[in-house]
């Protein structure tokens, strides 16, 4: 079960989405995947994907992707950790924890405008960290 969450207004954001669409087309139906760019889950809508991922698939370990800020030498760098991430942390959102093994992707530099940053977040640069991330999760899961 593969959680990627962010969405595709935001380039800074959007490592989530594009995650979820590549394994989508790269896997097909060999896992499930919640998140993609044509159906994206975000802030308004984690709720409640999250409320529907425990009722589907109760059983199953929840990988969760996602977009963070962090530091200048850590942008473009990805991390997996063992736990949930926090879903809108690097812009002030309450949102509630998801995943049980988290995947971050640095997409920019932790500020005082923290959506200039994502709004001027090179699309490559997403783009390379959803490819690593995809190729990654196809490797561990084949």
């Amino acid at each position: 079960m593969i959680l990627c969450i962010g969405t595709d207004r935001l380039i800074g954001d959007s490592l989530g989405p594009l995650t979820g669409s590549l394994l989508e087309k790269e896997a097909g139906k060999s896992f499930y995947v919640y998140g993609t760019l044509d159906d994206t889950v975000h802030a308004c809508n984690l709720t409640r994907t999250l409320s529907r991922i425990k009722k589907k698939h109760p059983c199953s370990t929840v990988i969760a992707v996602d977009a963070s800020l962090g530091t200048e030498y850590k942008v473009g760098s990805v991390f997996i950790r063992p736990g949930s991430l926090k879903p809108g942390l690097g812009v002030c959102k309450d949102l509630p924890a998801a995943g049980d093994i988290s995947i971050t992707g640095i997409a920019g530099v932790q500020n005082s405008q923290p959506y200039l940053t994502l709004q001027t977040t090179r699309l490559s640069l997403i783009m390379a960290m959803a490819e690593e991330i995809c190729a990654c999760i196809l490797a561990v899961c084949s």
